[in-house]
């Protein structure tokens, strides 16, 4: 039972964010909470990790190798998705129909610029095995 709630969480919180809520920044804030959460309540309760010992293994440690490597990855897929929205944005997207929704899930204005900003790919290596 506990396996099927852990793989049954996000998609819990997508629907709790988009279908209950309707707010795309809250289906955010409670999607990546959960995948935050997870992990970090079996390493400091379940497995009685340090606070310290638990950020390095999700990999929220400081290490500068790191972090060039993930801004360099962030920056690639963003110049990535720009060449490819600004080529094939006709084909793939009626921007009518896409700002409506993005107003009707309250995302305009200047919340668009966090969309894009949560949007950008975030990668950090978990060293942990959950199951």
């Amino acid at each position: 039972m506990k396996h099927v709630l852990l793989f049954l969480g996000p998609t819990i919180m997508i629907f709790l964010g988009l279908q209950v809520m309707s707010s795309v920044p809250v289906t955010f804030l409670l999607f990546y909470g959960w995948l935050f959460a997870v992990p970090f309540v079996d390493m400091i309760i379940l497995k009685g990790n340090t606070w310290r010992d638990t950020f390095r293994q999700m990999g929220l440690g400081i290490n500068r190798p790191n972090m060039y490597h993930g801004i360099w990855t962030g920056l690639l897929f963003f110049l990535t998705m720009i060449v490819a929205g600004y080529f094939f944005h006709s084909f793939l997207f009626d921007k009518d129909d896409l700002q409506n929704l993005l107003v009707q899930w309250d995302f305009s204005g200047n919340l668009v610029v966090w969309l894009i900003l949560v949007l950008q790919p975030v990668s950090f290596p978990l060293h942990h095995s959950f199951v």
